[in-house]
């Protein structure tokens, strides 16, 4: 997002068609013919080792669309054009720092009754 040569309008139209595509767990084949590959000036492996033992880190806007339209008990009724001005200040927080974190409690709550 920080290099992005987009208009705002531009962007959300991308975002928002992103949304509408389907896929089935790791199957990214709808992204056949629109991606190349290049050396990378950093490895991928050492930046996700970096940050994997903390789980509520996401590294890239992507992933963070996907959690947030898989989990719909914590994102009910999401979508990029309702949240696009917040996907945007997020965009330059991954720019700025390169993740961002969310940090999440949860709670077990173990109950007996007594007869």
């Amino acid at each position: 997002m920080g290099n992005c040569s987009m208009s705002d309008s531009e962007l959300e139209e991308y975002l928002f068609r992103e949304e509408q595509q389907t896929f089935q767990g790791w199957d990214f084949s709808y992204l056949d013919g629109r991606w190349t590959g290049e050396s990378l000036s950093w490895d991928y492996i050492q930046t996700v080792n970096k940050y994997r033992h903390n789980t509520d880190v996401l590294l890239d806007m992507g992933t963070g669309v996907y959690f947030a339209k898989q989990c719909v008990w914590e994102f009910p009724d999401f979508s990029v054009d309702r949240c696009f001005e917040e996907l945007k200040e997020i965009g330059s927080e991954i720019d700025k720092v390169g993740y961002i974190s969310n940090r999440e409690h949860r709670f077990m709550i173990a109950a007996r009754k007594n007869i």
